[in-house]
């Protein structure tokens, strides 16, 4: 079968951010047929754009074998 690489950006800036983030990641080892290969730190980045509000965001990234 062939195997293929792919990389999922996740990020958050609702409710408890951080905590939404690392249960994604949690979610996607679960993924059926596919392999959690390895995930970045969590960092954090500041909404964007002439109108942008809230809080900052949660992100990471994901690399995944399906």
């Amino acid at each position: 079968m062939l195997r293929v690489t792919t990389y999922i950006c996740i990020g958050a800036n609702l409710g408890d951010a951080r905590a939404t983030v690392l249960s994604a990641i949690e979610a996607l080892a679960d993924v059926p047929q596919t392999e959690l290969q390895v995930h970045s730190r969590l960092y954090r980045s500041t909404p964007m754009g002439e109108n942008a509000t809230g809080d900052d965001y949660v992100n990471a990234v994901a690399q995944l074998s399906t």
